[in-house]
């Protein structure tokens, strides 16, 4: 029984396989299947796709319940059916096709037919002694014939002991070994892996040379090159393993020295805000004793203050009330001077309560605002999360969004959800890992408030990117990262803060959820506004808790993307805007020590409508 494979299409395509029955299994495994193909090429055929199997005097083709089918002459194939000779038989509806063969008898083999003609030849002669030679000496050549039978069944019988024991010696490798060693080397990324890929391919080489071996019955060939796959298939995993815990131990020794240096960022970003808002009072004190200088004469006081009409400054509108004051004190019975002062006392006390206007909207915005924290991190390509030991960290960012619907929907800058994308160590890190066969992937985790404080999170499946905008990518430039034991450079195109620094989250489930309504259009320079954001400790937290802080400011420069005279911290990065009215006005989408960046709600707001 023989079965002759042409290699129509896929991976193998123009060669030419002759496989011996009863039972031919097909699939991508090779330590299983006598009919193999290419595990990371012929994806669509399963690990155990079919079986052909020799019955009597009939061929069967069976689909072993494969993810993708099997196709007898173009028609699915559902359990066993007979398989014609010279049949076409497809493993996946777009995977690869072979044509199929098969003879049930190849005649004699060279040992019978050695036998066979010498005993014609002795029973010839047998014939021609009978005829010439005498009862004795037919004797002497039956005692001949007897001898040399003798010896050979027991030659043969002695060779079929040997090759027998050899041939389950064989199997015990290929079932066994061979794949035990196979599975943990792929399992710890020896393919993709420099220091072990010449072991991981002079393993496949041998176990090719070993199948080789099989089909010519070589079977001592075939222990030995077996042997020596398994032996190879083992230093493979050994040395992956130490490559993959050198880096390990590399990213961990980076990414706490990363840590580090950003605790002592944010020490000296809080001093260098408490300074600058230090220096801003002064200022405005400064301003006030000029313009309460300036507005002492009482002749010019008319006209200096026709300029403060509208404004919404408190310490501005204080300095006019005391003019007028100071004014009327000398010129007591001048009816203008009064009206005046009424007007700039009424526009005073409005000014002063949009302060506790804005801390009233960043109180009723605590249940609206969340914490986001995205995990970046690598692990083997095929592999999956919940069953890898590799896991690889890239970068980690904490920020902040807001619901910005009733359905769940959460605006973010794109920076909290992709940190990679903004730190050029960690983007070149990203790349370096995608060039050596990993995959980056990302956890999300959404938290919400109780009482200003952040307990309940969500994450997983529940937390998906329902719109994220278009890239915006700055100029190339080369970075310098530890990896694989030696430092590399790595030409990264980091992706800039501007209009399309914007990404919208979802939380299924969450139904009639409070929100923050957005304003319409661009706010105006002066606008008075709170900014709020999630950090890690602070006053009256914990080191591990997460609570919601603000500063008040305003608008210093108007347009689709904000100057905000208001200071700001790394993890508010993606935090809302709100002016007195409780109504979002921007998406924070960069920090300052004395003044802040963000995008007016027109930029996003379509997306949501």
């Amino acid at each position: 029984m023989k079965l002759t494979v042409v290699h129509l299409e896929g991976s193998k395509q123009g060669q030419t396989e002759h496989l011996p029955g009863p039972v031919i299994a097909v699939g991508r495994d090779p330590a299983s299947n006598q009919l193999s193909f290419d595990p990371f090429k012929d994806l669509d055929v399963s690990t155990n796709h079919a079986s052909i199997t020799f019955q009597g005097d009939q061929v069967m083709l069976q689909d072993l319940g494969s993810r993708n089918g099997t196709f007898l002459n173009g028609a699915k194939v559902n359990g066993a059916v007979p398989l014609p000779n010279d049949s076409v038989v497809q493993f996946g509806d777009k995977g690869p096709k072979v044509k199929l063969t098969y003879i049930f008898h190849a005649g004699p083999g060279k040992k019978t037919q050695m036998i066979q003609d010498l005993s014609d030849k002795l029973a010839g002669a047998e014939e021609e002694k009978k005829k010439s030679k005498s009862r004795n000496v037919l004797v002497a050549t039956c005692l001949f014939f007897l001898l040399v039978f003798g010896g050979l069944g027991v030659f043969l019988y002695s060779s079929s002991a040997k090759k027998k024991a050899l041939k389950a010696e064989v199997a015990a490798l290929r079932t066994d070994e061979l794949p035990r060693a196979r599975a943990k080397a792929e399992a710890m990324g020896a393919a993709g892996e420099a220091t072990a890929k010449a072991d991981f391919e002079a393993a496949l080489a041998a176990a090719l040379a070993a199948e080789a071996a099989e089909k010519d019955e070589a079977w001592d060939q075939a222990k030995a090159q077996l042997a020596l796959a398994v032996k190879k298939f083992d230093a493979a995993a050994e040395a992956a393993t130490l490559a993959q815990l050198t880096a390990l131990r590399s990213q961990a020794t980076a990414a706490g020295k990363m840590a580090e240096d950003a605790a002592k960022k944010r020490e000296e970003d809080q001093k260098k805000a408490e300074e600058a808002l230090k220096k801003a009072k002064e200022e405005e004190e400064r301003r006030l004793a000029e313009l309460i200088r300036r507005l002492s004469d009482a002749a010019k006081i008319k006209e200096n203050l026709r300029a403060l009409e509208g404004s919404t400054n408190p310490d501005e509108l204080k300095g006019a009330v005391e003019a007028l004051q100071k004014a009327l004190a000398e010129n007591p019975d001048d009816p203008a001077l009064q009206e005046q002062l009424q007007k700039f006392q009424a526009q005073l006390t409005r000014a002063e309560n949009v302060g506790e206007d804005l801390t009233k909207a960043a109180s009723e915005a605590k249940a609206k605002v969340v914490g986001i924290r995205a995990r970046v991190f690598a692990i083997p390509a095929g592999q999956r999360v919940d069953t890898t030991k590799i896991r690889i960290p890239v970068a980690e960012a904490h920020g902040t969004g807001f619901f910005a619907s009733a359905s769940g929907h959460i605006v973010t800058a794109k920076e909290v959800v992709e940190p990679q994308n903004f730190e050029p160590a960690a983007l070149a890190l990203a790349t370096k890992l995608r060039e050596k066969g990993m995959q980056v992937l990302t956890d999300l985790e959404v938290m919400t408030a109780t009482a200003g404080i952040y307990t309940t999170t969500y994450t997983g499946a529940k937390v998906t990117v329902v719109r994220r905008f278009n890239d915006s990518v700055g100029a190339e430039a080369p970075v310098t990262i530890p990896f694989d034991n030696a430092q590399v450079e790595v030409k990264v195109r980091p992706h800039r803060r501007d209009e399309s620094d914007v990404v919208i989250l979802k939380i299924d489930g969450l139904t009639d959820q409070p929100y923050l309504p957005l304003g319409q259009g661009e706010p105006a320079a002066g606008l008075p506004l709170v900014v709020l954001g999630t950090q890690q400790g602070g006053d009256g937290l914990e080191a591990t808790q997460v609570g919601l802080f603000l500063f008040q400011g305003k608008v210093a420069t108007a347009g689709k993307r904000m100057e905000l005279d208001a200071p700001s911290f790394r993890s508010w990065i993606g935090g809302p805007v709100i002016d007195a009215n409780g109504k979002v006005v921007g998406l924070l989408v960069a920090e300052g020590t004395d003044k802040s960046k963000a995008l007016a709600p027109s930029v996003f707001k379509a997306e949501l409508d």
